[in-house]
Formats: C-alpha cells, structure tokens, sequence
C-alpha cells in the first residue's frame, strides 16, 4: 500500500494514495476496517475487483478530478462517464439509489457492504455483474424501475426484488432471489375535513392502496403526532387544542406520499368560559429577529374570548383588540394615516394541548416577515414563594472576540415575588443597564426583552425559572451601527445563552462564594495579557494571596450576590471598576470592566 496516512489509535486513517500509482491490484485494500476515507489520484488507470471490499469503516471513495479514468459521487467509486458502478465503500450505511446515468454495476461492486439495507435500481441499468450485491447482509429489499437487466452469478445475498407494472422479464423470481410486482403507495380515500364540538370525539380516515406494507404518521399543523402510526386517527374528548391542519404520510420501503389536508374546526359549547386571565410572551421569525419584526406581546383575556392586546417593538407598538370565535381569530390591525390594515394578528387558544396557551403569527400587510408568536397565561410558576421573594443571580456569556462584540459578562439579578412576578435588573457587557418586571408563566417562562440603544437594539429571549439553575438558549443581543458610540461603534447581532441561579443570603458573617484556592482571570477589555491573581475571601472581601501589583480590590454584597472592585491595569495609572454576580449553584462568580473601547470578562472560581 503506497500512501500517505494518518493515524490514531486504534488504527483508524485516511489514505491519499501516490501520486505516481497506476493500478490497485486484486484485493488491494480488502477488509482493511480501519480505512475510514480514501483518495485516488490522477494517475491511477487501472483498479482491479474487491480492491476496497469489506472496508466496513470506509464511508466515501473520492477521486482527483484530473483522473481521466474514474470519478466519485456521494463517495461511490463510478467510471469517468458515470455509466458504471465500480465499488460502493463499505461502510455505506442504510439506503442508496443508483445514479440515472448508470447502466451497468460492476462485478462485486456492493460486495460486503454489510450494512446497506435497500436500493433502488434506474431502468437505465442493462447489466448487472458477478457478485454485484453479494455478502450485504442486511440488505432486504431491490426495487427496479425498469425492465429485467442481465446478470451474472450470486447477484444478491439474501435480497427480495420489487418490480414496477409494466417492466418486462421478471417472474416469480431473480436472480435466484423472490420477486414481487411493487405498485408504489396511492391513496385511494382522502381523509375529510371536520367540524366538532368540545368534549366529543371524531375519527380521521385515510385509504391507501399498495402491494407491499404501508406505515403511517399524522401530523397536525407540521408536528408528527406521537403514536399517530395507523390508517385512522381517532381524537377523543376534543379541545380547542386539536383544532389545526392533519395531514398523513404514508410510506412502503422505497417512497412516501401525503394526504391532502383535513381541518379540524372545534366550535365551543353555549356558555363556554375562557379563562380571565393576562397573557404574556414574544414574537420573532425563524430565520432572525430583528427591530422591525420582533418584540413583546401582552393581552388580556376576557370569560367571552374578548381581548385587548399590544405588540410591543423596541421603536413602537401596536394596540389591537378582538374577539375568539372557537378558540381562534385573525386580526387585521389599521394603524393611524394608513388606508389599508398594515398588520394581522392570527391567535389561537390551547394550543399544544394546553389552556394556558396562545400561539400565533404576526405579519406586516406587505409580507415582509411572518413572527411566530408564543403566550402564555400570567401565574404562579413553580419555585413561586408561599410569601416574600426568591432570589436569582444570573449571566450572559462574553462574545468569542472582544474586539467585535463585548468581552465582559452581562451580569442581572432577579427576585420573584410570591405573585409570580419577576423583577430583574442588570449590567450588559458593554455597560448598558436593563431593568424589566413581568409576571412568568405557571411553568416558569419568562419572557426576557428590553429596548435598547435609543430604542434601536434590543435583547430577546425566553428564560425559564423551573430549578436552581434558571437560563435560557437563542437569546438575542441587536446593537445598531453608531459610529458615535465610544463601544462597538459598528454594532452587532449576538446569539447567546444565559445561565443562572438561586441565591441564598449566608448566615451571619458567611460569604457569598466559598472558594478553597480562589484564582481570578482579568481579560480582554485593551488588556495586552490577561491579569491573574491568587486570592481568598474573608467577610467577602479579596485577599490576594500573590504579589498584588495591580491594587486589585473585590467586595462582594452578600445580600445581593453582587459584587464590585478595581484593578489598575500594568502600566497604567488609571483605575478600572469591575462588577459582577456571584452564581452560587456553579460556584463561581463573573462580571465585566470596560476598557479603553472594549469591554473585558472577569471570572473568579477554584483554582482546581
């Protein structure tokens, strides 16, 4: 074998081979089962049967595009007109379709491809060689999409064949292997679209016809139904909740088709009574939030279905009321001076099967954007207090480069109140203070926002208040471009996380972090290198165990879980305030300075 390898250990490796090889003999490469990847070069004019065979790691074959006897796509080894199969690497996983352009598979070239499990075969193929599929164990179902090709000997291991109405040559087998006529899935009755009314129960029905077995999956509204799996859908006791969009695949080994789709349209009772209550949540697209599409949105919800609302962007908001007909609206909104509706608010009560949600999109009247929207009912979440407040320490990660997006930790601290209302107030990383209050839900959603820069930025995201460590992922930090601005002048969008936790006042003289070989990390924020020092806490206060060259200075307020200091950087004669939280849970405490146009992270934790 003349190449150029890799290695770890076991031996696992990826091969160029020579760039002055011409021929890969007979068996050249067979069951090398560490060989996880391979490129054949330009030169090489001659490979010879089951040269890669039983490579069981090998997951793609390619090939230099100046060889101008053989080419590679999706990793299988073909002749350079792409008319033939020459070797399949063997750690082809699941199903493969072979090329349309193909018109012949070379002898053994699926050989020991043991984990293949179908293939679908273009009616262009005429040929089929020795051994082509033999030793795939796993291998159970060929489809053919054209006439019966000519084959050699111990084609298929232990395959059955389907073939298409009118194809010719087939029989009741070949290749030595059972065959069967395959009529791909047709559905044969549409399921209906239905109205029903709350409490009762309804079936959905669909007719399909195939000669080989069928599997099922409903969806409602794009959401796979879980267990849904069967030719019916039946829905007992139905709730505002089911109303929505079904629709069935259904699928045989090769393909799959959909239903069309059936309504489900759930009307209320005489006398029904939605819950009176506020809602609270956000509105952002999919593909990224921004000021001009995403923000806050509240309502208040009447025992009718009557409701007022506002959708809250960081430059504006928009006032809208209405009513629910069945649990849903949709609502054209006319702002002042304008002749036409220039947004919709489409909602609907229960959704996701609970009663204590709303969901919804938002759109603007030219079709700009479409903002999913989420609201949940205002209530008691879970770490609710019986009476007084429980208090959180939380924090938003530095950006990866400090020079592009801020450097120190975003730092807040939260209270929740025994009304389940959340008060939180906080220090960005570039130095911009937030403060918001809002209620959670009765799971714990918080929906964190706050406008920003003059209204021209904001931050977004849900956080969650379920245990100790509250936090939440895909949280959004807009900066606009401001080349005024002393701090990230450029602006930025930042996606992010916060993590956070409870915090728990220490008895009489304790500290608020209990550190056994404190270490703090000064960095970014101008900073040439990062300032560490060796410290412990005593009555939280630092006591820096090293050299203290930099008048380093931390307090931290055990009643808070903040704390603040200083620290003059090398060299300079200026000093720079540092503050932060302490997250007890993770035992560690982060913040944030700001330098001459930067901001830099400060973290203090255990130094092992």
């Amino acid at each position: 074998m003349d190449s150029n390898t890799t290695h770890s250990y076991p031996l696992i490796y990826t091969t160029s081979l020579n760039v002055q090889c011409t021929s890969i003999e007979y068996q050249a490469f067979y069951g090398c089962t560490g060989l996880i990847d391979l490129t054949i070069p330009g030169s090489v004019t001659n490979i010879e049967s089951l040269a890669f065979s039983c490579c069981t790691g090998l997951t793609s074959i390619n090939v230099d595009a100046a060889n101008t006897h053989y080419s590679s796509v999706g990793g299988v080894l073909f002749n350079k007109s792409q008319t033939k199969v020459i070797q399949c690497p063997g750690g082809m996983v699941g199903s493969y379709i072979v090329p349309s352009s193909v018109t012949s598979i070379g002898g053994q070239a699926f050989y020991g491809c043991t984990r293949l499990t179908d293939v679908t075969i273009p009616a262009s193929v005429t040929s089929i060689e020795y051994q082509a599929f033999y030793g795939c164990s796993s291998l159970t179902r060929v489809r053919f999409q054209g006439d019966a090709p000519s084959v050699g000997q111990s084609i298929f291991f232990n395959a059955t064949i389907y073939y298409l109405p009118g194809t010719t040559g087939w029989g009741s087998a070949f290749a030595d292997r059972p065959a069967f006529l395959w009529i791909p899935p047709s559905i044969t009755l549409q399921p209906s679209s239905q109205t029903a009314q709350m409490g009762t129960n309804i079936i959905f029905r669909i007719g399909a016809a195939s000669t080989v077995r069928l599997s099922y999956q409903w969806t409602r509204n794009g959401n796979a139904i879980p267990g849904a799996t069967n030719a019916s859908l039946t829905i007992s006791n139905v709730q505002l909740a089911d109303a929505g969009a079904y629709v069935v695949t259904v699928s045989d080994s090769f393909t799959r088709t959909s239903s069309a789709t059936a309504t489900l349209v759930v009307s209320v009772p005489q006398g029904f009574q939605y819950p009176v209550a506020a809602f609270n949540g956000l509105f952002n697209p999919a593909q990224g939030a921004s000021i001009s599409n995403s923000g806050l949105f509240t309502l208040t919800l009447t025992a009718k279905g009557k409701f007022t609302a506002k959708a809250i962007f960081p430059n504006s908001q928009i006032s809208i009321s209405g009513g629910l007909t069945n649990g849903q609206t949709v609502v054209p909104v006319k702002l002042a001076g304008k002749k036409v509706p220039s947004f919709f608010i489409a909602l609907q009560f229960g959704s996701e099967q609970r009663n204590d949600y709303m969901a919804g999109t938002l759109t603007d009247g030219a079709s700009n954007y479409v903002s999913a929207l989420h609201l949940y009912k205002a209530g008691k979440g879970p770490l609710t207090p019986a009476r007084g407040s429980t208090l959180f320490t939380l924090a938003m990660a530095p950006g990866a480069n400090a020079s592009i997006t801020p450097g120190g930790w975003s730092t807040f601290t939260a209270s929740l109140n025994n009304g389940g209302t959340i008060t939180l107030a906080g220090t960005l990383g570039d130095g911009t203070k937030i403060t918001q209050s809002l209620a959670t839900s009765t799971d714990g959603d918080f929906p964190l926002y706050s406008p920003l820069y003059g209204n021209k930025g904001m931050l977004l995201g849900w956080l969650s208040f379920t245990n100790n460590t509250p936090g939440g992922d895909d949280v959004v930090w807009i900066k606009p471009v401001n080349l005024k601005d002393k701090y990230y002048p450029k602006g930025f969008m930042e996606q992010t996380s916060i993590v956070g936790s409870s915090y728990v006042k220490p008895i009489d003289r304790a500290g608020a972090l209990v550190l056994t070989n404190g270490l703090i990390t000064i960095q970014d924020g101008n900073l040439p290198t990062p300032l560490v020092k060796s410290l412990v806490l005593i009555n939280n206060k630092a006591v820096i165990t090293t050299v203290n060259d930099n008048s380093l200075a931390l307090t931290a307020n055990p009643n808070t879980g903040t704390w603040t200091g200083s620290f003059i950087a090398t060299g300079s004669k200026k000093t720079t305030a540092i503050n932060g939280v302490v997250l007890q849970q993770q035992k560690i405490a982060v913040g944030s300075f700001l330098g001459t146009n930067q901001s830099g992270a400060v973290e203090l934790r255990d130094s092992f």
